[in-house]
């Protein structure tokens, strides 16, 4: 995934980066976990979910949203099934 990382994705350049390990309660295993930045504020979950299921098999989309209006911040985490997946 991270060499999709710049890639243009619904017309906008998009960020992948591997997460770090922020605190113990992460409930995403870092090791297969990246972070997808600059993505439109109205894309889907299956949208990220299918462009990265071209990787590798995805276990969980988290986009980051807006608690009162609902719209999407612009960026999101993609876990995969296996770490080699980040690479």
């Amino acid at each position: 995934a991270l060499v999709l990382n710049g890639e243009t994705f619904f017309n906008q350049r998009i960020r992948v980066d591997k997460v770090g390990i922020d605190s113990k309660e992460n409930r995403y295993d870092t090791k297969r976990t990246i972070f997808v930045g600059n993505l439109p504020f109205n894309v889907k979950e299956n949208e990220i979910w299918s462009y990265f299921e071209e990787i590798g098999k995805v276990e969980a989309v988290r986009l980051i949203r807006d608690s009162k209006t609902n719209v999407g911040k612009g960026f999101g985490y993609v876990l995969f099934h296996s770490k080699d997946c980040v690479t």
